[in-house]
């Protein structure tokens, strides 16, 4: 078996290898060219950098990195079935570790389905740590809402203006996939609400893709400073889904002892999935020491 360069392999024999790995994963997941295209320019994926197994000419399996130094991304990290148990993925992972402070890399994370025991205690040997659960939640369609709270505006805006507040009404620190520099990269295709109180003051936002049946949120924040900062949450959530038949909803990764939990439930949201964000601190090279 090799690791080599993920760029070193086809498209086709990537998107395949994959898709058999994924294919009866805890959510469904399908790669595909456009989708490479978005982990490359939303999640900084250097397919220069991420790695594919090789056995007998055949692509075996899969592991994607991203680079936003000092920080690194490790993600898809799958082998076929019929290869696995056989070091494969321990492999893959062993070299994105070992290259990784020469990419200027401090540190790697990744995030891991809770149910996926067997990849839990794998990153574990190898140094991960968990360090926060994180929800999907999703909200089905229709239903009924709270009325929404006096006091508040919500205007439609440009999410470049509403990202402009991202460092400031954030916290706690979003996933990989949804922090400021991936969301700036998606701005042109996403929709953006701001929410303000009495004075006109901007309080916080959300952005993401919102129709008259399903709202796919990308990201919500709101001012820690703000008087009632759930408050604030819910008017701008249950404006969101202010339709006849309010729409059904979705948001991934969202930290579980952040506040919207609190407010994404009390409209109707759930998690529909757990996963655990792990972190490995790397060593810096020794003439960097």
């Amino acid at each position: 078996m090799e690791i080599r360069p993920m760029s070193e392999v086809t498209t086709d024999d990537l998107i395949h290898a994959f898709n058999l790995a994924y294919r009866n994963y805890y959510t469904p997941i399908t790669m595909n060219r456009m989708l490479i295209q978005s982990l490359q320019e939303r999640d900084a994926v250097d397919l220069g950098k991420s790695v594919v197994a090789v056995e007998d000419g055949q692509v075996i399996g899969t592991s994607f990195i991203g680079l936003r130094p000092p920080d690194g991304w490790i993600g898809g990290v799958g082998v076929i079935p019929t290869y696995r148990r056989h070091g494969a993925a321990r492999q893959m992972l062993r070299y994105q570790i070992d290259h990784a402070p020469d990419y200027d890399l401090t540190s790697l994370r990744l995030e891991v389905v809770e149910q996926n025991t067997g990849a839990i205690t794998l990153y574990e040997q190898l140094g991960f740590v968990a360090t926060r659960r994180m929800f999907m939640l999703e909200r089905d369609y229709g239903g009924d809402l709270p009325l929404v709270p006096n006091g508040y505006q919500i205007d439609l805006c440009h999410p470049l203006k509403a990202l402009k507040f991202y460092n400031a009404f954030h916290d706690t620190d979003n996933s990989w996939q949804r922090n400021r520099s991936a969301l700036e990269k998606m701005a042109e295709s996403l929709q953006g609400f701001m929410v303000h109180c009495g004075d006109y003051r901007p309080i916080g936002y959300a952005v993401g893709w919102f129709h008259f049946d399903y709202n796919h949120l990308m990201d919500v924040a709101i001012d820690p400073t703000c008087g009632d900062r759930t408050e604030a949450a819910h008017a701008l959530l249950i404006h969101l889904h202010s339709h006849p038949e309010p729409p059904a909803g979705y948001i991934f990764n969202v930290a579980e002892h952040d506040f919207l939990i609190t407010a994404f439930r009390d409209i109707g949201y759930y998690p529909s999935l757990a996963q655990w964000e792990m972190h490995l601190p790397l060593n810096k090279p020794d003439n960097d020491l």
